[in-house]
């Protein structure tokens, strides 16, 4: 699976214009953010294994030598090893992949929850302009109801 990230990102921002859009379209990014992030989790996961892997085979290799060497020198000579330090920095950016994903999962549920209180306050001023259009309407009523009054009494 191969998810855009650019244009998934690209479709974080929300605007009044775009909200309708934007709900529409919510539940599709979340699970496209969502599989993004297990995929990265997964890619963190094998990571890791490979780099304990390694350290393992390292580590035996250097217990099955000839010379005997103390485990704090095993160890040392583990970590300073080319194979480890590679598989240490291909975990290191696939934790940093992860990181990115989970975050992006997060923003995707923040962009979720603003949709839904921008449509509440969009529901909201549309109640506001509509009760001030019935309260014109209604001062303009009584206006026109005191002239009626006013002209009545005159006479």
């Amino acid at each position: 699976m191969a998810t855009d990230l650019k244009k998934l990102i690209s479709r974080l921002h929300v605007s009044e214009e775009t909200l309708l859009h934007a709900i529409a379209e919510q539940p599709e990014l979340f699970q496209q953010a969502a599989e993004y992030r297990v995929e990265k989790l997964r890619d963190y996961i094998a990571a890791k294994a490979k780099y304990e892997a390694t350290c393992a085979k390292v580590g035996i290799y250097y217990r099955n030598l000839p010379d005997k060497r103390s485990e704090s020198h095993i160890k040392e000579l583990i970590v300073a090893s080319k194979f480890v330090q590679t598989e240490l920095q291909k975990m290191n950016e696939a934790k940093v992949a992860d990181t990115f994903a989970e975050l992006l999962v997060e923003a995707f549920k923040a962009r979720g929850h603003a949709c839904r209180e921008m449509a509440q306050i969009m529901s909201v001023e549309a109640s506001m302009t509509i009760r001030d259009e019935r309260l014109e309407r209604e001062k303009k009523g009584l206006h026109h109801l005191a002239d009626e009054i006013e002209s009545r009494y005159k006479r």
